[in-house]
């Protein structure tokens, strides 16, 4: 299964010497537009590869609805690989809050076969 690990960020002090030219704001700690950036991909809004989707209408069974209406395989057998959700930092907007959940059936991702990849789009 897909795992759910969160991404860290690493303090602007512990960035490699070019990156840190980048966001240099003349030694007074962090930059604002790395604090920015930071907040920006860290928001569990914003994007998520692969664990668990986090639906906007309270209901996890997107991969049953997925095998049910496919007749491909159980539930289990499908994964959440990608999750994107509206930002108004990247300027995409579904609805109000919504989010798009990519699901692929297990054995066709070790396979390398994304033809079937399956797209369930929710907002408020």
């Amino acid at each position: 299964m897909l795992s759910n690990k969160q991404f860290r960020f690493p303090e602007i002090d512990q960035l490699p010497a070019d990156l840190k030219t980048i966001f240099d704001d003349g030694g007074n700690g962090m930059s604002d537009a790395y604090i920015n950036l930071k907040w920006t991909l860290a928001d569990p809004r914003f994007i998520q590869t692969g664990g668990y989707p986090n639906p906007v209408q309270g209901d996890d069974s997107i991969a049953e609805r997925i095998s049910e209406l496919l007749g491909k395989g159980s539930a289990a057998d499908w994964n959440m690989i990608l999750e994107i959700a509206d930002n108004k930092c990247t300027d995409m907007m579904w609805g109000d809050a919504g989010r798009l959940h990519f699901f692929a059936y297990r054995p066709d991702v070790q396979r390398k076969d994304f033809h079937d990849v399956w797209m369930e789009f929710q907002c408020h």
